[in-house]
């Protein structure tokens, strides 16, 4: 999926795979990629490229665990077993994980998963409540699409918006960006009314950013 790359301008590229069963629609990474392009409108010029096995990286199935929930690059002390995102990255020090270690410091790295096993920062409280979680200012990112009410507009802005968080994008109470997210009622990037972000995250987009985890 726009595997060309611009000369002129800047591009962000995203390994993706996936568990089996939970693979995104190309309509949704479609729409991702998309709004990119449409950013020229502000004189930003950055091609989002994703790799589920046009650039011979991504596109990898991965078989599920005994059960669905998966952590991010944290350990439940009640459920040591669960397996974790760096599990299926591996490491660079044991890259024996999905991801194509030569690429580290240029491309992402994405899962689509069933559940993400997550830790609310402010309660401290074990759920499988998000859809999405990301590196803030990383490249690692994880969608629980069990958690995505659409599998093509909803799917696009969970991903988008997880994305953003690895370009150091943060939360926003405005639905007029995929980064929105309020607390009370709890509502995420699905609520939001476009797949898009402002025109002053554009701006600040942080392409080199490559950390803290946020949904």
């Amino acid at each position: 999926m726009r595997c060309g790359i611009d000369l002129d301008g800047q591009d962000i590229f995203v390994e993706a795979d996936w568990m089996k069963g939970h693979k995104p629609s190309r309509k949704a990474l479609e729409l991702v990629m998309r709004s990119f392009y449409r950013a020229c409108r502000l004189n930003i010029f950055i091609t989002l490229h994703i790799d589920d096995g046009c650039m011979g990286g991504g596109g990898q199935t991965i078989p599920h665990p005994g059960h669905n929930r998966i952590t991010f690059d944290d350990t439940d002390p009640n459920n040591p077993n669960y397996p974790d995102f760096m599990d299926y990255k591996g490491t660079q020090a044991n890259p024996s994980g999905y991801f194509e270690w030569n690429r580290k410091g240029i491309f992402h790295y994405c899962i689509f998963v069933h559940d993400i096993w997550w830790k609310n920062p402010q309660t401290g409280q074990w759920s499988d409540l998000p859809a999405g979680i990301a590196e803030q200012g990383g490249d690692d990112l994880m969608i629980a699409e069990e958690h995505v009410n659409s599998e093509t507009d909803g799917m696009a802005k969970v991903f988008m918006h997880e994305l953003g968080h690895n370009l150091d994008l943060t939360h926003k109470t405005t639905k007029a960006t995929v980064m929105f997210t309020i607390m009370d009622p709890p509502q995420g990037a699905e609520s939001a009314n476009v797949i898009d972000y402002l025109s002053t995250e554009w701006s600040i987009l942080n392409v080199a950013s490559f950390t803290t985890s946020v949904d």
